[in-house]
């Protein structure tokens, strides 16, 4: 049987659990995943999700730099740890790993939570150049992203 050990089969149960909002037992799923395999990224990737649903943002980002550690060339590792400097306040590292993860994976997602660390940390023409040229793509989003960054 392999079920009990196939430690991407607990990850997927984790990741199922995050999308269902039960985070604990996400978790579960997720160190049991670690437990069989503790390299296992995406294990990683989404336990530090589950502890940003917390707003545990210092402890998602120790999974996010582990993650790193083993799969440097994954955009999915940035977007997170993007998005989680983005949500602890620390914009001058969601910018460095915003940019890395849309170097990586070229999502319109990550180039608006660049544009939006940008705005957060004060560089307002780099955030005005990403929001036009996210218009520019009609981005499915920009209202949401237009009234975040106080545009009229």
């Amino acid at each position: 049987m392999i079920y009990p050990n196939d430690d991407e089969l607990w990850q997927f149960l984790g990741a199922s659990y995050i999308e269902l909002k039960k985070d604990s037992l996400a978790k579960n799923a997720l160190y049991k995943s670690l437990t069989i395999n503790p390299k296992n990224e995406r294990a990683m990737i989404n336990l530090g999700r589950a502890f940003d649903t917390e707003d545990s943002f210092e402890k998602a980002k120790t999974y996010y730099e582990d993650a790193i550690k083993i799969n440097p060339g994954m955009y999915q590792i940035y977007s997170n740890f993007a998005t989680n400097r983005l949500l602890s306040g620390d914009y001058k590292s969601a910018i460095e790993y915003g940019q890395k993860a849309y170097k990586l994976g070229f999502m319109t997602s990550d180039e608006a939570m660049l544009c939006l660390a940008y705005y957060k940390y004060g560089m307002y023409k780099e955030s005005d150049s990403l929001y036009d040229d996210l218009k520019s793509l009609n981005y499915k989003n920009i209202n949401d992203l237009k009234e975040c960054l106080h545009k009229k």
